[in-house]
């Protein structure tokens, strides 16, 4: 079985946590680290330790936690020089008002403090409170000074507080927080690059309830936003419906019919480095709309027209741009890729099978070939977060062919 997130295994990770009510958040993220095989150790204030048992984190992490600068059985060892030399990347979540003012003004009267002030790599902080908390201006002013110092501070999500209000202040989720630590551990070999990534499906619509579409998750689509993301580069992503999460940092742009997706995609076109086409576009739309709700009469009959090749139309004017298609096919998925790498001039095209049950929409495996020329291809059977990965580690190579 894959590892769930293989860029975690064998990393060495420092998560310091507060005393906030949002501390037991972190149990589940300590729980995907190790599932990834990364090594964790925990460090709690004294105050962290009223929320969540150091024995909860300890269980789960197979470490010990640590507490307090001058342990019980203190015997001189300089423990947050040891941890600062052992750790990789430190996670600060929940991070309080405090701990954010300590950090920013130098102050080191605990060991969580103390390892801030020695810790030589990446730092980042989740902060979690009070909305009032948060927008307080010496906070704010906190923040500043530990992002002018290099410091990653993740803005918090905005939903229901402690008090039961809702408002800005809310712990990130655990999903949000890993992304941050992958990302030090990614290769930046996409940085400097604009990338425009359409997803998810078109519809086309018959009358004004019904429609022609597809069951496109977007999934793959968000995979490759995040990879890019991940990589350093500036994303743009235009999607159809999609229930899949936005990436923390990607520009999000909803579309819904075929005539949108075309609109925004040209009007990005002209500035970005890369356009990755993967949306499920309906290749037809109805002659004619209907208006109102077409009434259950009869036969119905509809006159169907091609919609735009939005993907032909600007690899004619790509001026050095890398653009990459999609191909879904049912069956000759390599012929039929080929056929429209050609045809479309594009400088990559990915053939993907749809295969009943195991490949395709509404799965996570996907099947097929990828092509570069006419005499080069890559056959792949990935899951889609795979795929996505494959297909930004050829990007970046290509990238540095030039």
């Amino acid at each position: 079985m894959s590892l769930r997130y293989p860029e975690l295994e064998n990393r060495r990770i420092i998560i310091g946590v507060t005393g906030s009510i949002a501390s037991y958040k972190i149990l589940e993220l300590v729980r995907e680290i190790v599932r990834s095989k990364g090594q964790v150790k925990v460090v709690m204030t004294r105050n962290a330790t009223k929320f969540v048992t150091p024995h909860a984190f300890s269980t789960l992490t197979g470490n010990p936690v640590y507490v307090d600068l001058f342990p019980p059985d203190f015997s001189w060892s300089p423990l947050h020089i040891n941890l600062s030399e052992w750790g990789e990347v430190m996670l600060v979540a929940p991070a309080t008002a405090n701990i954010l003012g300590k950090a920013a003004n130098g102050i080191a009267d605990d060991l969580l403090s103390t390892l801030i002030l020695s810790f030589p790599n990446p730092i980042i902080f989740a902060p979690a409170m009070n909305e009032n908390m948060w927008k307080n201006s010496a906070v704010e002013e906190n923040i500043r000074i530990l992002r002018e110092r290099g410091f990653e501070v993740i803005p918090p999500e905005k939903g229901e507080l402690a008090t039961g209000k809702v408002g800005e202040g809310r712990l990130p989720s655990s999903q949000t927080l890993l992304f941050w630590l992958r990302k030090c551990f990614y290769p930046e070999n996409l940085k400097g690059l604009k990338i425009l990534i359409t997803a998810g499906p078109t519809r086309e619509y018959i009358d004004d309830i019904r429609f022609i579409s597809n069951p496109s998750s977007g999934k793959l689509g968000y995979f490759l936003a995040e990879e890019a993301i991940l990589r350093g580069a500036e994303v743009i992503l235009i999607s159809g419906e999609s229930t899949q999460p936005v990436p923390p940092g990607v520009e999000k742009i909803v579309i819904e019919k075929g005539e949108e997706l075309e609109k925004e995609v040209k009007k990005f076109f002209s500035s970005c480095d890369v356009l990755i086409m993967n949306a499920a576009v309906t290749d037809f739309r109805p002659c004619k709309k209907m208006k109102g709700k077409i009434k259950r009469e009869g036969k119905l009959s509809l006159e169907l027209i091609p919609v735009p090749d939005i993907l032909a139309e600007l690899s004619k004017e790509k001026k050095g741009k890398l653009i990459v298609g999609f191909s879904l096919e049912t069956e000759e998925v390599e012929k039929r890729a080929l056929e429209k790498f050609k045809r479309k001039k594009v400088d990559i095209m990915v053939g993907c099978l749809q295969k009943e049950g195991y490949s395709g929409f509404k799965v996570e495996n996907m099947e097929g070939v990828i092509v570069y020329s006419p005499h080069q291809k890559e056959r792949f059977s990935l899951t889609k977060r795979e795929l996505a990965e494959l297909i930004m580690e050829r990007i970046a190579e290509r990238r540095f062919e030039k």
